[in-house]
């Protein structure tokens, strides 16, 4: 796919999507929000289920969408896809 500086094309974006309708939600964000432990554990989700995880997030509307960005921010993840209280992220894997 491409390196973590490179923007994901559209076709790229598409195939992520697809891919993560089928997966089950691996990490659960709750009362607490991002606690280092959680974003150890998604962290580990994206090393292990090839670069692609789904997140169950907590709190409103603006609460999700700053939990969103931090995660980008903290693991250099992108979000490819977002439905309401659950989104999905990619992190290329290292080869």
């Amino acid at each position: 796919m491409t390196d973590s500086n490179t923007p994901l094309t559209g076709r790229e974006r598409r195939a992520l999507k697809s891919r993560a309708k089928t997966l089950a939600v691996s990490v659960r964000f709750g009362r607490k929000g991002l606690t280092e432990t959680a974003l150890r554990e998604l962290s580990r989700s994206l090393d292990l289920g090839d670069g692609l995880a789904k997140v169950a997030f907590g709190g409103d509307r603006e609460q999700r969408a700053a939990q969103v960005g931090e995660v980008e921010e903290k693991l250099g993840a992108v979000c490819v896809a977002q439905v309401g209280k659950t989104a999905a992220f990619h992190r290329p894997v290292a080869t």
